[in-house]
């Protein structure tokens, strides 16, 4: 089975430093490739189940009530390795194998939506990788990560970066490589933004009608950033210069202010932005993902921003933020 067996759009594009392998089963997974060292770190097999593995114990599961719509997580231990069972808009369970990960999907979204925000961020952190939750644009000098909670502003800033010169990186999940140099590195995601109709209007001429849904049932959309060839997306690794957690207020008559967050306020940031919520301690990866954020937070820092929200909030914020991706520029 090739990458037509699974028809994503940019399949054949590298996520999250994963060059991506599709095989029939995980005995035809071929030894790991030597990477070219801008695009990707590793090589990841992918192939299609059949069914998910009969035998498995619950380690942990997660109900989350939104707004729009209920979401059910659990991870088991199988015998292989472990189980990641989703359901939300989308049903189905990624299977997490040595030779790498089988997609049993049954309905609704498809497992492309899922595998960038959670399957990926699992075997990352997996394999000793740790990932949040924030949008990545680079710029001249590097990378910057922004987080943010869903719906308080990452995407529309997000959005007022790109149309000033920056490009993004990636979309909602932020893996966070070793550089083998004393610092850490972003690998671009897949070309695309999810975005809701007011935002992915100001990136899509063409109209937000004519872009894909992300859910079926909401009116959020996928923003294709390599239209019209207007270079938006930074397709090589960048080195990351730092973390920004945004505070939008209500009001908009206040002033931009930024401040470097101390250890313990990083740490908790990180720990409160993680992918995989509170799944790490039953997963066995507790003690190893806090060590790993301590030696991030030694060579990259973390600023808290807040900013008033409108157009003259958002365009002191943007520019203070491409400041920040300038080589010569320490904030």
């Amino acid at each position: 089975m090739g990458e037509a067996g699974f028809g994503w759009r940019y399949g054949h594009l590298p996520l999250h430093g994963l060059s991506l392998q599709y095989v029939a089963g995980p005995s035809q997974a071929a030894p790991p490739r030597a990477p070219p060292g801008s695009t990707w770190r590793e090589t990841l097999a992918l192939w299609r189940s059949q069914r998910e593995p009969a035998t498995k114990t619950l380690l942990w599961e997660k109900t989350d009530q939104g707004e729009r719509y209920r979401s059910h997580l659990a991870l088991y231990r199988t015998a292989a390795g472990h189980l990641f069972k989703i359901d939300c808009e989308g049903r189905g369970s990624f299977e997490y194998r040595p030779e790498g990960i089988g997609v049993f999907w049954e309905e609704g979204t498809g497992p492309e939506h899922y595998l960038q925000t959670l399957g990926v961020p699992m075997w990352l952190e997996l394999h000793g990788v740790p990932c949040i939750h924030a949008n990545a644009v680079a710029g001249p000098g590097g990378a910057i990560g922004l987080i943010a909670p869903s719906r308080t502003g990452k995407t529309t800033l997000t959005a007022a970066l790109i149309e000033r010169g920056l490009q993004a990186m990636t979309d909602d999940m932020l893996a966070l490589y070793r550089d083998g140099q004393g610092g850490y590195q972003v690998f671009p995601g897949w070309p695309q933004l999810r975005m809701w109709p007011d935002m992915a209007a100001r990136l899509a001429p063409q109209g937000v009608e004519a872009l894909p849904r992300v859910h079926e049932r909401f009116e959020k959309r996928v923003v294709d950033l390599e239209k019209d060839n207007k270079k938006r997306f930074r397709h090589r690794a960048e080195s990351l210069r730092g973390l920004y957690l945004l505070d939008r207020l209500v009001a908009d008559h206040a002033e931009v202010t930024i401040r470097r967050l101390g250890s313990g306020e990083a740490l908790l940031c990180l720990l409160q932005n993680s992918m995989l919520a509170d799944a790490y301690r039953p997963l066995g990866l507790e003690r190893q993902r806090l060590a790993a954020l301590a030696d991030l937070l030694k060579q990259v820092p973390v600023y808290k921003v807040r900013y008033p929200g409108g157009p003259k909030g958002l365009e002191g914020i943007a520019g203070l933020l491409i400041e920040g991706t300038a080589a010569s520029v320490t904030l």
